[in-house]
């Protein structure tokens, strides 16, 4: 039993009542029946079945070196980057302020702020 965040205990279905709440609701019961016999909300069993409908999710596959999402993937885990993903992410920085017309003016103050704290 998990409890949400605000400390009261949620109830989860198992695989097995959640086949046998599909085979009533295709027998003419509805979820608000079903959800008052298991003594959940409705919104959990359409959760529950929706999951059970769309099936297990592939595993997530964390984007290969030579992507700025790879880079940042090092910076977070405390890793130096490869220079392949060092590559990716000057091109996405550089993509970035040419696409931003404000840039040099944002780092023009920046830079005046910063050398107006060290001194």
């Amino acid at each position: 039993m998990r409890t949400e965040s605000w400390g009261r205990p949620r109830r989860i279905l198992t695989p097995i009542q959640v086949a046998d709440i599909a085979l009533a609701i295709s027998r003419g019961s509805n979820q608000v029946i079903e959800a008052k016999r298991y003594g959940v909300s409705r919104n959990t069993v359409f959760r529950a079945l929706k999951r059970a409908r769309e099936g297990e999710k592939e595993p997530y596959q964390s984007k290969p070196c030579g992507t700025n999402a790879a880079y940042e993937r090092h910076r977070r885990n405390g890793e130096v980057a490869c220079d392949a993903c060092l590559e990716a992410h000057r091109i996405q920085r550089m993509n970035y302020i040419e696409r931003d017309p404000t840039y040099k003016e944002k780092r023009r103050k920046w830079n005046e702020q910063r050398s107006a704290i060290s001194c």
